[in-house]
Parts: C-alpha cells; sequence; structure tokens
C-alpha cells in the first residue's frame, strides 16, 4: 500500500476527524488511509484486521471521492464500534450515511461506481495462433471430443466414466 498524495491526504484527514466527531467516534479519526494500485474491481475497501482504509488510484482522480471515504469511514466505524456482525449496507450503515449528510446512501453507492468502460480494461491484442485451438481430445469409444489450446492429459470423457469405462481421451495436435 502506497501513501495517498499529500493533497487527497489532507483531505481524508479532514474528513475522517470531521466523521469522527459527528459519529461521536474518536478512533476513527486514526484510520489509516492509502492506495493500493491492486484494486481494480473496487474504488476502496477497508481492512478490518490493519484498520486502514484503502482506495484504488481510480477513485483518488473521481470527484466523488469524498462520498466514496465516507462510505467506506462508515465500515470503519462500524468495525470500530465493535457492531456485531453488521450487514454490509445495513440499516446501522444508513443511519452512518444519514448522519454524515449523504441523505439517500444507496444513490450516492450508485454515481460512485465506476462506469463499464473503466472496470473492464481493453482486451489485449493476441496473436492469431493465439485464439485458436491446438490439441482436439476425442474418446475413442463414444467419439465426443473437445479442444484446448493445450493437451490435458487429466480430461476424461463423462459419458463413459459414468458408464464405467476409464474414459481416457486421445489427444491429436489439430
Amino acid at each position: 500500500m502506497r501513501p495517498l498524495p499529500p493533497k487527497a491526504a489532507t483531505r481524508a484527514r479532514r474528513l475522517l476527524a470531521r466523521l469522527a466527531r459527528a459519529w461521536a467516534l474518536p478512533a476513527l479519526a486514526t484510520v489509516e488511509v492509502g492506495s493500493n494500485f491492486r484494486l481494480s474491481r473496487t474504488l476502496a475497501r477497508f481492512v478490518t484486521a490493519a484498520r486502514r482504509i484503502e482506495t484504488s488510484p481510480r477513485a483518488l482522480r473521481l470527484t466523488t471521492l469524498d462520498a466514496i471515504l465516507t462510505h467506506e469511514a462508515a465500515h470503519a466505524a462500524l468495525a470500530l464500534a465493535g457492531v456485531a456482525a453488521p450487514r454490509p449496507h445495513g440499516p446501522e450503515w444508513r443511519r452512518l450515511m444519514t448522519l454524515a449528510g449523504i441523505a439517500h446512501p444507496t444513490a450516492a453507492l450508485w454515481r460512485c461506481r465506476p462506469t463499464a468502460s473503466a472496470r473492464k480494461p481493453a482486451p489485449k491484442p493476441t496473436r492469431p495462433s493465439a485464439t485458436r485451438a491446438r490439441y482436439e481430445h476425442w474418446c475413442p469409444v463414444c467419439q465426443s471430443s473437445r479442444t484446448a489450446a493445450r493437451p490435458v492429459k487429466a480430461w476424461r470423457c463423462r459419458a463413459c466414466v459414468q458408464a464405467g469405462l476409464p474414459g481416457t481421451l486421445e489427444i491429436t495436435r489439430g
């Protein structure tokens, strides 16, 4: 995990201090905030064991960073307050979000989600030979077959195995 850029770190510290006062939970102000470049499917998360909020680098560029941090801070507050098994976005969490000034937390969540183009990276260009299967695995008993890019000796014919036969497949390069 990397530290946040100075501007974002100051912004996050101020936000957590304000939320700690609003939620009457001073321990929230001590939660660490950093950037995790490995987060690709989520904008941020709270790591309970480490008492840290991790944001993706993409979240740092969004204008909704405060809403994202408030969202994760609410999760952190529930964990720090010792709420026994809270539902991820249950009534306790929604109450904290309302106290933080986000009247409709689910709508705020929807606005924070990345667009489809931001979630899925562009497909990598592939070599023509990598796109087609090169090995055919076929059953000499029932003649069923399947193809793969590499030989898989562990595969067996399901129909033959269910009939009590060994189901061994013959592998030929295609």
